[in-house]
């Protein structure tokens, strides 16, 4: 999949090369000028998203563990990064009743999150926990559910 857009100023030089299983995605790899920069691998429970494997130049960067509540929602997503000793927790709330429209578009790195839930998540809250328990001020943002009707 190569990224294209009819601006002139907004040129694109990565490719997405994924690699799928039953219809779901296990692998992505992203190449720059013929170099792969990144590796994306994922794990399932189902049919659902369970885990995301982030590899920089063949060592593990981020590892990603998506949690989903009883409604088919996407409630958080917790990421360690190997670099570093905090997690960062992004929890996703305050969802509508609206069908989620872009579910199941998760070809697109930039929607994943949005697209793994039944309805849209209309607040998501990020907050980073360190090593020794201290936690940043929560980050929020907040969309108008008009965005998805």
């Amino acid at each position: 999949m190569k990224k294209k857009s009819t601006n002139a100023m907004m040129a694109f030089t990565e490719t997405h090369e994924l690699l799928y299983r039953n219809k779901l995605i296990v692998e992505r790899t992203i190449v720059q000028k013929d170099v792969p920069t990144n590796f994306y691998s994922y794990e399932y429970e189902g049919n659902r998203l369970k885990k995301e494997y982030r590899y920089v130049d063949g060592k593990l960067y981020t590892d990603k563990t998506f949690y989903f509540n009883q409604k088919q929602n996407l409630d958080s997503i917790v990421s360690e990064f190997s670099y570093v000793t905090s997690k960062t927790v992004e929890i996703f709330s305050n969802y509508d009743t609206q069908e989620n429209k872009v579910r199941g578009l998760t070809v697109l790195e930039d929607l994943m999150p949005r697209a793994l839930s039944k309805n849209n998540y209309l607040k998501k809250t990020t907050v980073t926990i360190f090593e020794n328990g201290q936690r940043t001020a929560p980050n929020e943002k907040k969309w108008d559910a008009s965005l998805f009707n």
